[in-house]
């Protein structure tokens, strides 16, 4: 459905919880991951993540036939349908209304595609938590991988291999002013590298009010979608973020009908 603004409005209800830029590789997808076949090397030093324990909140791994997993589902076929943005920012206008949950899901149905790789990046430099969602005890950070690039113009980003489709960039170590790193010219490296290499991006931002951390990166989205937590967003910080980042640059909103306080991000 569609609000009066005009943005692509999809509700994930409690239920039984509850192309612009040029690929670098054409990666051939079946059960087990195939040979790439490159025009230029990757940027990437990719290594498999070992054992996955995904939350229970993350539907799409832990119950793919409920109808919240549905609903991620018709997410992706909305935004494929409307402009198909290739790097997906996921947002909200406060903390604890379940961005990042709704980030991670939404990148495993985007994973469910036969010939597609995915990247899921953690932005929330100041509280990284994508790697915990899916039981993994992550080194270091993207912020340190940014820092590492600017000494080391040839360093390699680190990636981890959630399966031969999905992968995942994150960490634990936490930045007070993530700012400097958040406009550098590293990130748009990091997201140039990551667009050409993958079918979609699914960056996990920090909220909107807490900082002006997605402001700083706004304009390297392909698409932003906000994510309200229903008993917790207020109209008024909705409609706060909704002016402090435009509305026109929002491609949609989404409602998590939940109540569950195990609900990340």
């Amino acid at each position: 459905m569609r609000d009066k603004r005009g943005w692509d409005a999809v509700v994930i209800s409690e239920g039984e919880m509850a192309s612009r830029r040029p690929h670098r590789a054409q990666v051939q997808q079946g059960d087990h991951q195939a040979p790439l076949q490159l025009s230029a090397p990757v940027p990437f030093n990719m290594r498999p993540a070992g054992e996955v324990r995904p939350h229970r909140t993350l539907c799409i791994a832990r119950r793919p036939d409920s109808a919240e997993s549905q609903q991620y589902r018709l997410l992706r076929y909305r935004l494929k349908e409307t402009s198909n943005p290739r790097i997906i920012g996921i947002s909200s206008p406060m903390p604890d209304e379940g961005k990042t949950t709704v980030a991670a899901n939404l990148a495993l149905a985007l994973a469910e595609g036969r010939r597609v790789k995915i990247a899921l990046l953690d932005l929330n430099l100041r509280k990284p938590a994508l790697g915990t969602l899916f039981g993994l005890s992550v080194p270091g950070s993207v912020a340190e991988q940014l820092r590492t690039k600017r000494g080391n113009p040839d360093a390699y980003w680190d990636v981890l291999e959630l399966g031969s489709r999905l992968h995942i960039m994150g960490g634990s170590a936490k930045v007070d002013n993530p700012a400097p790193l958040l406009n550098s010219p590293e990130l748009s490296l990091l997201l140039q590298d990551l667009a050409e290499f993958y079918d979609y991006v699914v960056v996990d931002l920090p909220a909107v009010l807490k900082a002006a951390d997605v402001k700083s990166i706004q304009s390297e989205l392909d698409a932003l979608v906000l994510v309200c937590r229903a008993g917790k967003t207020t109209k008024w910080s909705l409609a706060q973020a909704v002016d402090q980042l435009g509305a026109g640059k929002i491609h949609g909103a989404l409602m998590l009908a939940v109540n569950d306080r195990h609900i990340t991000g």
